[in-house]
């Protein structure tokens, strides 16, 4: 049996600095230095609809200097970070959770189902936990804790809560800044096991460095649960498959840009419509859940090839499926499927918002090595949604802890039952 393998849990690591260990070495006046410089990143170079959050950010980050003498790193940290989230613009952040921060973690894995969190894969010291649905963290339940959450992680939309808010409840520094739990040494949870007994468990956070190298297990891996199709080829950006009972052609597409190593999207995406071509594949499902991003622009090739197949650019045979990983570029492509083709979107909304940033750059503040991601582009993608903050969804599909249990993809199936 092919084992479920822990793509979700490093996300956040690519973008980190090696080079800084910790923040040790941080006192006030580097950090009034690292905060002035963000302050005067933010004015000269971030682009917002909303100029009074700019002139917001400048007072808040005065204040934020004030107070540093009563602040501990990490509460610094995390205090720049929502700074930072009243700028309210998805692409523009300092995650607390990135490796330069060094947090400490949980050696748990969480996802929020549509009945719940659970936990689906953790360190083998705490195996026995893995498949419990979480009932609470410290004192507060999931609910409470998601809604402490928005105050401190960038978000356009509540999707982008729910894709890395696992991930921030993992850190016991976050819980305690939110007042989740007191002990930055112990986190208590209080859990609801397959038998649905309820049962309290003391979770000690690992360094990040045990986190990751740690020996993992996931309840796929445990109950030899077969992979599902999006989860095949893991390590390839896109690839395409042909489903001779559906008469249909799967397109995995888990970034907006080439491959180093692979053909070129544009080469792919000829590739794969001579196949169309030759089996008169009726329909297309393009899955961009994974997808965070890249270059607009190398969607075209996609789109163009749609629009050029009369028979195939119907209602009910082109759909795009989304989730609340699918972002930036991904969100735009989406939109731009829906917009310009016959495709249905079909799954859960993304985690971007369609009418806001159309880039990002990054930058490191000069003492702390923390990294800052900000816009300096803007783009309406699909002005006729107003202040809608999602792309909105033609077939909503959510999924359960019993799907994923069965190894059961409840998208696909949905996408497959229809004529």
């Amino acid at each position: 049996m092919k084992h479920f393998l822990f793509s979700l849990l490093f996300v956040l690591f690519s973008c980190a600095a090696q080079e800084y260990e910790n923040l040790d070495h941080m006192n006030t006046a580097k950090w009034e230095v690292d905060i002035s410089q963000l302050n005067e990143i933010i004015q000269k170079e971030f682009e917002t609809f909303q100029p009074h959050l700019k002139e917001k950010f400048e007072k808040n980050s005065h204040q934020l200097i004030s107070e540093l003498g009563q602040l501990s790193n990490d509460e610094i940290t995390i205090r720049i970070g929502k700074l930072i989230v009243g700028l309210e613009n998805g692409h523009t952040e300092m995650s607390a959770m990135q490796q330069t921060a060094n947090f400490k973690r949980m050696p748990l894995a969480m996802y929020i189902f549509d009945d719940g969190m659970y936990i689906y894969g953790s360190h083998e010291k705490y195996q026995h936990l893995v498949g419990a649905k979480v009932l609470k963290i410290g004192n507060k339940n999931l609910e409470a804790i998601l809604h402490a959450l928005q105050t401190i992680m960038t978000h356009d939309n509540h999707y982008e809560i729910l894709h890395a808010g696992p991930t921030f409840m993992q850190s016991p520094e976050v819980l305690k800044f939110l007042g989740i739990i007191e002990d930055l040494n112990e986190i208590h949870l209080e859990l609801e096991t397959d038998s649905g007994d309820v049962i309290s468990a003391v979770i000690l956070p690992a360094s990040l460095s045990d986190y990751r190298n740690g020996s993992w297990v996931s309840y796929a891996q445990l109950n030899n649960i077969d992979l599902t199709l999006s989860q095949k080829n893991q390590g390839q950006d896109y690839w395409y498959e042909y489903l001779p009972e559906q008469n249909t052609m799967y397109m995995y597409f888990g970034q907006v840009n080439n491959q180093k190593g692979q053909l070129s999207l544009k080469k792919f995406i000829k590739n794969m419509f001579k196949k169309i071509d030759e089996a008169n594949a009726q329909k297309l499902i393009i899955d961009l859940r994974q997808n965070t991003g890249g270059d607009n622009s190398k969607s075209k090739p996609l789109i163009n090839a749609i629009k050029n197949r009369v028979s195939l650019n119907k209602e009910g045979q082109i759909y795009v499926i989304t989730g609340r990983t699918t972002f930036s570029a991904a969100m735009a492509t989406a939109v731009f499927l829906k917009r310009q083709t016959n495709s249905l979107i079909v799954g859960e909304p993304s985690r971007g918002n369609p009418n806001k940033s159309n880039n990002v750059e990054h930058k490191r503040l000069k003492n702390s090595g923390l990294l800052v991601e900000y816009t300096t582009r803007l783009k309406r993608h699909w002005p006729e949604l107003g202040d809608l903050d999602h792309v909105p969804v033609d077939i909503e599909v959510s999924k359960s802890f019993e799907h994923y249990k069965k190894g059961i993809d409840p998208v696909l199936e949905t996408i497959f039952r229809r004529n």
